[in-house]
C-alpha cells in the first residue's frame, strides 16, 4: 500500500503569484541598478534619488497599476461581449450557466491581479522603510 503525503502543499495559483512577484521584483531591481544614470538624467521624478528609492518608487507605481487593473477586471466592468447567433438560440439555462462560469473566472483573475499589486505595494513600503 502506498503512503499518502500529508504535508502542506501550495495551490497552483499561489505558485504562479509567487513566481510573478519574484519576476517583477527581479526585473525592477535590474532596471533600478542598470538604468540608474539614465533615469537620473532624463526623468525629473527620479532626479536626486538613490537606487533603493528608485526601486521603491518603481515597485509602488507598478503595484498601483496592477492593483487598479485587477480591481477593474474583478468588478465586471471590463466585460465586453458580442453574442453570436448560435449562442442566442441556446437554452436560457445553458447560457446563464456559461455567463456565471465566465464571470467567476474573470473575478478570480481580477483577485489574483489585486493580490499581486498589493504585494508589490507592500514590498515597496518595506524597501522604503528599511533601505532609505
Amino acid at each position: 500500500m502506498a503512503k499518502k503525503k500529508t504535508g502542506f502543499k501550495l495551490p497552483r495559483v499561489s505558485k504562479k503569484i509567487v513566481l510573478a512577484v519574484l519576476f517583477l521584483l527581479f526585473f525592477n531591481a535590474l532596471i533600478a541598478v542598470f538604468v540608474f544614470s539614465f533615469l537620473h538624467e532624463n526623468f525629473w521624478f527620479f532626479a536626486d534619488k538613490s537606487a533603493a528609492r528608485i526601486l521603491s518608487d518603481l515597485l509602488f507605481l507598478e503595484g498601483a497599476m496592477v492593483f487598479a487593473v485587477g480591481a477593474f477586471v474583478a468588478s465586471g466592468l471590463s466585460i465586453f461581449r458580442i453574442e453570436s447567433k448560435s449562442s442566442l438560440y441556446t437554452s436560457p439555462e445553458g447560457h446563464v450557466k456559461y455567463l456565471r462560469e465566465s464571470r467567476k473566472k474573470q473575478f478570480n483573475f481580477g483577485v489574483v491581479l489585486v493580490v499581486i499589486g498589493a504585494i508589490l505595494i507592500g514590498s515597496s513600503i518595506v524597501i522604503g522603510a528599511f533601505l532609505i
